[in-house]
């Protein structure tokens, strides 16, 4: 017998047994025991994408069979829809024609009759009828059966006269709600297969969901709507709109009549009634004319949704009153307030964690808040209307003062604070309209602000004011230097009421003007130049030359000297051009004044020296008759006066005056 054949285990038994021999490779990977390892990860692969191949194909086989379905389904549908919208069509046409022929016949009044008191046909007519006349009428009584068949017989000889469209109307309405009624059960079996088809297949459900919403949400809309909507047709929907229209000009018109005029005896009333009995009615009505100054000019539905609509409205319409009115308000209704609070002019005293000036006790703890914490938040809510809507520079300085006297006031309304504050600093910040009284008086209600609310207002404050200032500092010129070095000591007061605040967006601020000139060593390209030798950026780093030369004993403050001073460095020496001395010597000076101040050597001299070094101060000058622009207000001199002699004085005589600087601040050290 034939001996069995011996069962072959790797490729390379495979390669002898025919007669081949097997590579070096290969037989060291056989002994290695990694061959028998690779083949089988190469066969498992193989299975493993069968498997997912297979699944692949059974999953499209399950879409396809979906899609098939939902093609019917929709089919299916859409003969429906038609087929309904048919049969409405038809009934719809042949209760018109039907309605036609009864009235015509004279059995409209007959049909009138035979309706209930209750019904909703009655309802409409009655507010037809009140869109019609201009008059908000309300339906009689179930137990006035007289007056309603006066009113049924008027209503049809009006009808009578003015045409036969509102009578076709009403005898079509009993066949169309028919017809929606049975529009409105075929939405709801459709409804009910849906339901039932989401608990037998809820995969398909699913696949409907993602693929085909609108089937499922066919007859939202129709259920969703008013009855009033299904009922009627687009005439209808014309005589709502008027009708709606109608009893909004109604309600303006009695607005109107509950207006009550103010005048100066009943203004002097309230403020003689406060002055004798200190009470709550007269500070409320105090409170209520000065909200009718400050609304003067306003339309009537521009009134507080606070008001009630029994309360009645108060309007100014003189002159003569309206400066009464407001002159007295913000002369005494801090005083007012005071006296009805009974608070005693306030002891601040030094918090220990930020250094902020705050009351011993909050207005909110007095025990008459209760009564006056209304009026009190009325008032500061009219108050910021009218800083929001003046123009006028004395009115809005005479405000801000009054303002500044209000601010204690504020502390328990965070949001009105908040929005004061913006008020406050459009009018800071606007260079062009304000006065320079009224931009005062902004600043000491920011900075009041600033020591009145608790701690996290600081912060907001000390932003605000600093964004403001970068907005107005963009360009310097003759006649806006004094308001943006106005603006520069207004930030160097805020900075400091709380170090630790200031040294926070100091680090935020001066690194991100380090951030800029990094960017223009990287890129080295005009708009990145352009970013840092630019009035902006070159105003945002004096400001914080002035915060530190001002502090300097403060702790807080003292770790950011250095990279100020790193930053201005590099800003005087990313473009050494004659032209850029300007720039330079804003940097040098901005660098002696915080060496000076915190006692500390920044190396100016050397960077003066360099400037002493161009080569545009050491050729002979071009005699010229222009004149040169003052170096405070500019960053770089024009190309044709370069070499001018005038231009070449001027320079070196402000270097000059910068070197002395620089060396008499360390003239009396040993290290000098």
């Amino acid at each position: 017998r034939r001996a069995p054949r011996k069962r072959l285990h790797c490729a390379g038994e495979r390669v002898q047994a025919m007669g081949k021999k097997a590579a070096k490779a290969t037989i060291r990977l056989q002994k290695s025991g990694e061959l028998k390892k690779k083949i089988d990860r190469r066969r498992k692969t193989k299975s493993t994408r069968q498997n997912m191949r297979a699944q692949s194909e059974r999953r499209e086989e399950r879409l396809e069979r979906a899609r098939s379905s939902t093609d019917r389904s929709r089919a299916q549908r859409a003969a429906e829809e038609s087929a309904a919208e048919e049969a409405l069509e038809r009934e719809e046409r042949q209760a018109a024609e039907a309605a036609a022929d009864e009235f015509f016949e004279g059995g409209f009044e007959k049909m009138m009759e035979d309706l209930p008191s209750g019904s909703e046909d009655d309802g409409i007519d009655s507010e037809s009828e009140g869109a019609e006349s201009g008059e908000d009428e309300r339906p009689a009584k179930k137990g006035k059966t007289k007056g309603r068949e006066a009113e049924r017989k008027e209503a049809e000889d009006k009808s009578e006269e003015e045409g036969d469209d509102d009578d076709e109307a009403d005898g079509t309405l009993q066949a169309i709600q028919e017809s929606s009624g049975n529009f409105r059960s075929e939405i709801a079996e459709h409804k009910a297969e849906l339901e039932e088809l989401r608990k037998k297949d809820p995969e398909f459900y699913q696949f409907l969901q993602e693929n085909d919403e609108d089937l499922l949400a066919f007859g939202s809309d129709e259920e969703g709507a008013p009855e009033a909507n299904e009922e009627g047709d687009d005439d209808d929907a014309d005589d709502d709109d008027g009708s709606s229209g109608a009893k909004a000009s109604k309600k303006s018109q009695r607005k109107r009549d509950r207006t009550t005029e103010i005048s100066q005896e009943m203004f002097d009333g309230f403020v003689q009634d406060f002055t004798t009995s200190r009470s709550v009615k007269a500070l409320k009505g105090l409170c209520k004319c000065f909200r009718a100054a400050a609304h003067v000019g306003d339309s009537f539905e521009g009134e507080d949704a606070s008001d009630s609509a029994a309360e009645e409205a108060m309007r100014i319409k003189t002159s003569k009153v309206f400066h009464r009115v407001l002159s007295h308000s913000l002369k005494n209704m801090a005083n007012y307030f005071d006296t009805f609070f009974e608070r005693q002019p306030a002891e601040f005293v030094a918090a220990a964690h930020t250094g902020i000036a705050k009351m011993p006790r909050g207005i909110h703890s007095n025990r008459r808040w209760k009564l006056g914490g209304a009026a009190v938040r009325s008032y500061l809510s009219h108050l910021l209307h009218l800083l929001s809507t003046v123009t006028d520079p004395a009115i809005a300085a005479a405000v801000l003062s009054h303002v500044r006297q209000m601010v204690p006031y504020m502390v328990p309304f965070e949001k009105i604070a908040r929005r004061m504050l913006q008020a406050s600093l459009s009018h800071w910040g606007n260079a062009a309209a304000a006065s320079h009284d009224a931009r005062l008086q902004a600043f000491m209600v920011i900075y009041d602000l600033a020591r009145h609310m608790p701690y996290p207002f600081v912060g907001l404050v000390m932003k605000g004011a600093y964004l403001t200032y970068t907005r107005n500092a963009k360009f310097v010129n003759a006649k806006n230097i004094l308001f943006i070095r106005f603006m520069r000591n207004c930030i160097v007061e805020l900075y400091g009421l709380d170090s630790a605040e200031a040294y926070t967006h100091g680090f935020v601020y001066i690194r991100q003007l380090a951030v800029h000139l990094r960017n223009a060593l990287r890129k080295k390209t005009k708009e990145a130049f352009g970013i840092v030798y630019h009035w902006q950026y070159i105003n945002c780093l004096l400001v914080w030359a002035d915060v530190l030369a001002r502090y300097p004993s403060e702790s807080e403050l003292r770790p950011l000297v250095y990279p100020f001073c790193q930053v201005a460095t590099g800003v005087a020496r990313l473009i050494p051009s004659t032209r850029y001395l300007p720039l330079r010597l804003h940097c040098a000076r901005a660098m002696c004044k915080v060496s000076r101040a915190a006692g500390v050597f920044v190396p100016v001299a050397t960077l003066l020296v360099d400037m002493f070094k161009s080569h545009e101060l050491h050729i002979k000058g071009v005699p010229s008759t222009k004149i040169v622009p003052p170096l405070e207000l500019a960053l770089k001199l024009p190309q044709h006066l370069v070499r001018t002699r005038a231009a070449q004085e001027a320079v070196a005589s402000a270097l000059g005056s910068c070197l002395a600087d620089a060396l008499a601040i360390h003239a009396e050290t040993i290290a000098f």
